[in-house]
Protein backbone atom coordinates (compact mmCIF):
# COMPACT_ATOMS: atom_id res chain seq x y z
CA UNK A 1 0.00 0.00 0.00
CA UNK A 2 2.66 2.07 1.06
CA UNK A 3 4.43 2.21 -3.29
CA UNK A 4 0.79 2.64 -4.45
CA UNK A 5 0.37 5.89 -2.10
CA UNK A 6 3.90 6.73 -3.34
CA UNK A 7 2.41 6.44 -7.23
CA UNK A 8 -0.80 8.49 -6.10
CA UNK A 9 0.83 11.12 -5.48
CA UNK A 10 2.95 11.02 -8.41
CA UNK A 11 0.39 10.66 -10.97
CA UNK A 12 -1.94 12.86 -8.68
CA UNK A 13 -4.65 9.90 -9.44
CA UNK A 14 -7.32 10.20 -6.32
CA UNK A 15 -8.10 6.64 -6.22
CA UNK A 16 -6.13 3.91 -4.84
CA UNK A 17 -6.72 0.16 -5.71
CA UNK A 18 -5.96 -2.20 -3.63
CA UNK A 19 -6.64 -6.14 -2.64
CA UNK A 20 -7.15 -6.75 1.17
CA UNK A 21 -6.31 -10.31 0.97
CA UNK A 22 -4.13 -12.98 -1.57
CA UNK A 23 -7.14 -15.22 -1.28
CA UNK A 24 -8.60 -17.02 -4.38
CA UNK A 25 -11.20 -19.17 -5.91
CA UNK A 26 -13.47 -17.94 -2.83
CA UNK A 27 -11.14 -20.67 -1.00
CA UNK A 28 -11.04 -18.93 2.69
CA UNK A 29 -10.71 -22.67 4.18
CA UNK A 30 -7.35 -23.03 2.40
CA UNK A 31 -6.03 -20.64 4.84
CA UNK A 32 -6.83 -22.55 7.58
CA UNK A 33 -6.99 -20.46 10.81
CA UNK A 34 -4.57 -18.23 9.19
CA UNK A 35 -8.10 -16.54 7.55
CA UNK A 36 -9.33 -14.52 10.87
CA UNK A 37 -5.38 -13.23 10.84
CA UNK A 38 -5.41 -12.21 7.59
CA UNK A 39 -8.72 -10.27 8.63
CA UNK A 40 -7.06 -8.85 11.39
CA UNK A 41 -3.81 -7.65 9.26
CA UNK A 42 -6.56 -5.94 6.64
CA UNK A 43 -8.12 -4.16 9.43
CA UNK A 44 -4.49 -2.89 10.56
CA UNK A 45 -4.02 -1.53 7.43
CA UNK A 46 -7.18 0.27 6.93
CA UNK A 47 -6.70 1.56 10.22
CA UNK A 48 -3.03 2.92 9.28
CA UNK A 49 -3.62 4.27 5.76
CA UNK A 50 -7.22 6.10 5.70
CA UNK A 51 -6.18 8.69 7.52
CA UNK A 52 -3.17 9.56 5.57
CA UNK A 53 -5.87 9.15 2.48
CA UNK A 54 -8.21 11.52 4.08
CA UNK A 55 -5.94 14.30 4.80
CA UNK A 56 -4.21 14.05 0.75
CA UNK A 57 -7.84 13.83 -0.55
CA UNK A 58 -7.76 10.55 -1.58
CA UNK A 59 -9.90 7.34 -1.36
CA UNK A 60 -9.14 3.61 -0.75
CA UNK A 61 -11.18 1.58 -2.94
CA UNK A 62 -10.88 -2.50 -2.01
CA UNK A 63 -11.22 -4.56 -5.02
CA UNK A 64 -13.57 -8.04 -4.15
CA UNK A 65 -10.67 -10.12 -5.25
CA UNK A 66 -12.59 -12.97 -5.09
CA UNK A 67 -12.10 -13.15 -1.38
CA UNK A 68 -14.93 -10.96 0.26
CA UNK A 69 -18.57 -11.08 -0.23
CA UNK A 70 -20.96 -7.80 -1.07
CA UNK A 71 -22.07 -6.70 2.96
CA UNK A 72 -18.75 -7.68 3.99
CA UNK A 73 -16.75 -4.43 1.69
CA UNK A 74 -20.08 -2.43 2.54
CA UNK A 75 -19.08 -2.84 6.51
CA UNK A 76 -15.20 -1.67 5.53
CA UNK A 77 -16.72 0.91 3.61
CA UNK A 78 -19.13 1.99 6.56
CA UNK A 79 -16.36 1.48 9.19
CA UNK A 80 -13.88 3.41 7.38
CA UNK A 81 -16.09 6.14 6.07
CA UNK A 82 -15.42 8.90 3.41
CA UNK A 83 -12.09 6.98 2.62
CA UNK A 84 -12.96 3.56 1.57
CA UNK A 85 -15.18 2.38 -1.15
CA UNK A 86 -14.92 -0.27 -3.36
CA UNK A 87 -13.17 -0.90 -6.65
CA UNK A 88 -16.39 -3.77 -8.13
CA UNK A 89 -14.81 -6.30 -10.39
CA UNK A 90 -17.91 -7.62 -12.11
CA UNK A 91 -16.59 -11.14 -12.57
CA UNK A 92 -15.78 -11.86 -9.15
CA UNK A 93 -18.99 -12.18 -7.79
CA UNK A 94 -19.31 -15.88 -8.36
CA UNK A 95 -16.12 -17.07 -6.65
CA UNK A 96 -17.85 -15.61 -3.40
CA UNK A 97 -20.92 -17.67 -4.08
CA UNK A 98 -23.62 -14.10 -4.85
CA UNK A 99 -25.27 -13.58 -8.15
CA UNK A 100 -23.73 -10.85 -10.07
CA UNK A 101 -26.82 -8.88 -9.78
CA UNK A 102 -27.19 -9.46 -5.90
CA UNK A 103 -23.91 -7.82 -5.25
CA UNK A 104 -24.00 -5.26 -7.33
CA UNK A 105 -27.21 -3.86 -5.54
CA UNK A 106 -25.44 -4.05 -2.75
CA UNK A 107 -22.55 -2.46 -3.53
CA UNK A 108 -23.74 -0.01 -6.09
CA UNK A 109 -23.50 3.20 -3.59
CA UNK A 110 -19.75 2.50 -2.74
CA UNK A 111 -18.46 1.76 -5.87
CA UNK A 112 -15.83 4.29 -7.33
CA UNK A 113 -13.51 2.09 -9.93
CA UNK A 114 -14.61 -0.48 -11.89
CA UNK A 115 -12.54 -3.54 -13.49
CA UNK A 116 -15.08 -5.04 -16.64
CA UNK A 117 -14.62 -9.29 -16.75
CA UNK A 118 -16.79 -11.92 -17.61
CA UNK A 119 -16.13 -15.88 -17.64
CA UNK A 120 -18.33 -18.38 -18.87
CA UNK A 121 -19.17 -20.96 -16.29
CA UNK A 122 -18.83 -25.03 -16.50
CA UNK A 123 -20.87 -27.16 -13.66
CA UNK A 124 -17.58 -29.34 -11.99
CA UNK A 125 -18.07 -32.14 -9.68
CA UNK A 126 -17.16 -29.80 -7.57
CA UNK A 127 -18.96 -26.80 -8.25
CA UNK A 128 -18.03 -24.64 -11.05
CA UNK A 129 -15.23 -23.60 -13.18
CA UNK A 130 -14.48 -19.69 -14.16
CA UNK A 131 -13.41 -19.98 -17.86
CA UNK A 132 -11.79 -16.80 -19.61
CA UNK A 133 -13.64 -15.64 -22.47
CA UNK A 134 -14.21 -11.71 -24.12
CA UNK A 135 -15.35 -9.72 -21.88
CA UNK A 136 -18.90 -9.43 -23.25
CA UNK A 137 -19.59 -12.85 -24.09
CA UNK A 138 -19.79 -14.47 -20.83
CA UNK A 139 -22.32 -15.21 -18.17
CA UNK A 140 -22.02 -11.94 -16.39
CA UNK A 141 -25.10 -9.33 -17.06
CA UNK A 142 -22.77 -6.66 -17.76
CA UNK A 143 -25.64 -4.11 -19.06
CA UNK A 144 -28.04 -4.80 -15.89
CA UNK A 145 -25.02 -4.36 -13.89
CA UNK A 146 -23.67 -0.87 -15.21
CA UNK A 147 -27.67 0.26 -15.14
CA UNK A 148 -27.43 -0.51 -11.83
CA UNK A 149 -24.15 1.62 -11.25
CA UNK A 150 -25.75 4.31 -12.73
CA UNK A 151 -28.42 5.17 -10.49
CA UNK A 152 -25.77 6.75 -8.16
CA UNK A 153 -23.44 7.79 -10.32
CA UNK A 154 -23.07 10.28 -13.30
CA UNK A 155 -19.85 8.69 -14.44
CA UNK A 156 -17.07 5.80 -13.59
CA UNK A 157 -13.80 5.16 -14.99
CA UNK A 158 -13.57 0.92 -16.28
CA UNK A 159 -10.61 -0.83 -17.53
CA UNK A 160 -11.04 -4.14 -19.59
CA UNK A 161 -9.60 -7.19 -17.30
CA UNK A 162 -9.60 -10.50 -18.99
CA UNK A 163 -9.99 -13.10 -16.27
CA UNK A 164 -7.19 -15.38 -16.06
CA UNK A 165 -5.62 -17.66 -18.36
CA UNK A 166 -6.23 -20.67 -15.43
CA UNK A 167 -9.50 -21.58 -14.93
CA UNK A 168 -11.00 -21.19 -11.62
CA UNK A 169 -12.25 -23.79 -9.83
CA UNK A 170 -15.07 -22.69 -7.16
CA UNK A 171 -15.76 -25.94 -4.95
CA UNK A 172 -18.83 -25.50 -3.53
CA UNK A 173 -19.36 -28.74 -3.44
CA UNK A 174 -16.83 -29.68 -0.66
CA UNK A 175 -18.11 -28.28 2.90
CA UNK A 176 -15.02 -27.55 3.83
CA UNK A 177 -15.15 -24.71 1.25
CA UNK A 178 -17.64 -22.59 3.50
CA UNK A 179 -15.49 -22.68 6.35
CA UNK A 180 -15.16 -18.72 7.08
CA UNK A 181 -17.96 -17.53 5.42
CA UNK A 182 -21.31 -16.09 7.37
CA UNK A 183 -24.65 -18.55 6.80
CA UNK A 184 -25.99 -17.51 3.25
CA UNK A 185 -29.68 -18.12 2.65
CA UNK A 186 -30.88 -21.11 0.63
CA UNK A 187 -32.56 -18.64 -1.59
CA UNK A 188 -29.43 -16.27 -2.71
CA UNK A 189 -27.11 -19.09 -3.39
CA UNK A 190 -30.05 -20.60 -5.50
CA UNK A 191 -30.04 -17.21 -7.49
CA UNK A 192 -26.12 -17.94 -7.86
CA UNK A 193 -26.87 -21.16 -9.30
CA UNK A 194 -29.17 -20.08 -11.89
CA UNK A 195 -27.12 -16.56 -12.61
CA UNK A 196 -24.38 -19.45 -13.18
CA UNK A 197 -26.68 -21.49 -15.97
CA UNK A 198 -27.06 -18.87 -18.60
CA UNK A 199 -24.99 -18.76 -21.01
CA UNK A 200 -23.00 -21.40 -19.48
CA UNK A 201 -19.84 -23.68 -21.30
CA UNK A 202 -20.61 -27.32 -21.79
CA UNK A 203 -19.76 -29.87 -19.48
CA UNK A 204 -17.82 -31.96 -21.94
CA UNK A 205 -16.18 -28.46 -23.62
CA UNK A 206 -12.21 -28.05 -23.36
CA UNK A 207 -12.11 -25.05 -21.01
CA UNK A 208 -8.14 -24.65 -21.01
CA UNK A 209 -6.42 -21.68 -22.71
CA UNK A 210 -3.59 -22.18 -24.64
CA UNK A 211 -1.62 -21.23 -21.59
CA UNK A 212 -3.10 -24.29 -19.82
CA UNK A 213 -2.43 -26.30 -22.78
CA UNK A 214 1.09 -25.19 -23.15
CA UNK A 215 0.27 -23.97 -26.69
CA UNK A 216 2.52 -21.55 -26.18
CA UNK A 217 2.63 -20.30 -29.87
CA UNK A 218 -0.43 -19.61 -29.67
CA UNK A 219 -0.79 -17.46 -26.65
CA UNK A 220 -0.30 -13.85 -28.92
CA UNK A 221 -2.93 -14.42 -31.47
CA UNK A 222 -5.74 -15.32 -28.59
CA UNK A 223 -4.68 -12.29 -26.31
CA UNK A 224 -5.25 -10.12 -29.06
CA UNK A 225 -8.24 -11.70 -30.05
CA UNK A 226 -9.60 -11.89 -26.87
CA UNK A 227 -8.90 -7.90 -25.81
CA UNK A 228 -10.36 -6.60 -29.32
CA UNK A 229 -13.17 -8.42 -29.50
CA UNK A 230 -13.47 -7.13 -25.66
CA UNK A 231 -12.84 -3.48 -26.63
CA UNK A 232 -16.06 -3.87 -29.53
CA UNK A 233 -18.40 -5.32 -27.21
CA UNK A 234 -17.64 -2.96 -24.49
CA UNK A 235 -18.41 -0.18 -27.01
CA UNK A 236 -21.69 -1.53 -28.28
CA UNK A 237 -22.47 -1.53 -24.17
CA UNK A 238 -21.89 1.67 -23.49
CA UNK A 239 -23.94 2.72 -26.47
CA UNK A 240 -26.67 1.16 -25.29
CA UNK A 241 -26.10 1.98 -21.55
CA UNK A 242 -28.01 5.18 -21.29
CA UNK A 243 -26.87 6.81 -17.72
CA UNK A 244 -29.65 7.00 -15.09
CA UNK A 245 -28.06 9.88 -13.44
CA UNK A 246 -28.80 11.57 -16.61
CA UNK A 247 -32.53 11.24 -16.44
CA UNK A 248 -33.08 12.38 -12.95
CA UNK A 249 -33.85 16.17 -12.16
CA UNK A 250 -31.95 18.52 -9.78
CA UNK A 251 -34.67 17.08 -6.57
CA UNK A 252 -34.08 13.47 -7.86
CA UNK A 253 -30.54 13.77 -7.36
CA UNK A 254 -30.17 15.58 -4.97
CA UNK A 255 -32.33 12.61 -2.89
CA UNK A 256 -29.24 10.22 -4.22
CA UNK A 257 -26.79 13.09 -3.12
CA UNK A 258 -28.26 12.70 0.76
CA UNK A 259 -28.42 8.40 0.65
CA UNK A 260 -24.87 7.97 -0.83
CA UNK A 261 -22.23 7.34 1.58
CA UNK A 262 -20.38 10.70 2.09
CA UNK A 263 -23.87 12.63 2.30
CA UNK A 264 -22.72 14.32 -1.08
CA UNK A 265 -19.15 13.99 -0.37
CA UNK A 266 -16.87 11.82 -2.16
CA UNK A 267 -13.29 10.94 -3.05
CA UNK A 268 -11.89 12.05 0.14
CA UNK A 269 -14.21 14.22 1.05
CA UNK A 270 -14.38 17.03 -1.93
CA UNK A 271 -17.60 18.24 -3.34
CA UNK A 272 -19.33 15.99 -6.14
CA UNK A 273 -19.89 18.04 -9.41
CA UNK A 274 -21.99 17.22 -11.96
Amino acid sequence: IKSAFRSARLLDAKVIRFGLTPVLEGSRSAWGSNWDELLKEAHDRLSQYTPIARDEGRIMAIENHQDFGSVELVDYCKSFSHAVFITLDTGNTFPVGEAPMDFVRCVAPFVRHVHLKDYRIQLADEGYRLVRCAIGDGVVPLKEMLAEIAKYHSQMNAVLEPGALEARHIRYHNPDWWNGYRPMKAQDFAATLAAARSNRLADDADYRTPWERQADTELVDYELTMIRRSATNMRELSAAVKPLWATLDASQKETVRKNMPGRGREDGGRERRN
